[in-house]
């Protein structure tokens, strides 16, 4: 990058010694062998990469001059009491995002039983053999060994 102003040289400077040290402490991050030192040099190329975000995104800001950012608000003065919020919901029927949802709280309907419910309740139906059977060893009788 090129700088157009002095302002420019010393925020491109900062940003290439911090974006250096970042690495560094990237580099020592992979070679650590103690948590504390993991953690040590994690933070601290955490850090360094936040800060160099924010220098690119000033060198942005200057290099693109005095733009300004035009922002809509919706002022509701509904009741006496005015309310300024970027997004209202009043609660109707065209901020619901569940219209496929049923719109009354209760028993759907009465339908017919479902087949198989055990008149006594039980869930898991029960088996019709009678007594236990033994069940085989998960791993065999034999050892692994030779």
């Amino acid at each position: 990058m090129e700088p157009q102003t002095q302002a420019e040289a010393l925020l491109l400077v900062q940003m290439y010694v911090t974006h250096d040290a970042a690495i560094r402490a990237l580099t020592q991050l992979g070679k650590s062998e103690w948590v504390q030192t993991s953690q040590m040099f994690g933070n601290l190329a955490t850090k360094l990469l936040r800060t160099s975000q924010g220098q690119m995104e000033t060198l942005a800001r200057m290099r693109r001059g005095g733009e300004q950012v035009v922002r809509h608000i919706h002022v509701d003065n509904r009741g006496g009491q005015a309310v300024i919020a970027e997004s209202i919901n009043t609660g109707g029927q065209g901020n619901r995002k569940n219209d496929d949802q049923s719109h009354t709280t209760g028993a759907a309907g009465i339908g017919s039983a479902l087949l198989g419910a055990d008149p006594f309740g039980n869930g898991v139906p029960i088996s019709s053999r009678e007594g236990a059977e033994t069940m085989p060893h998960a791993r065999g009788d034999k050892s692994g060994r030779a």
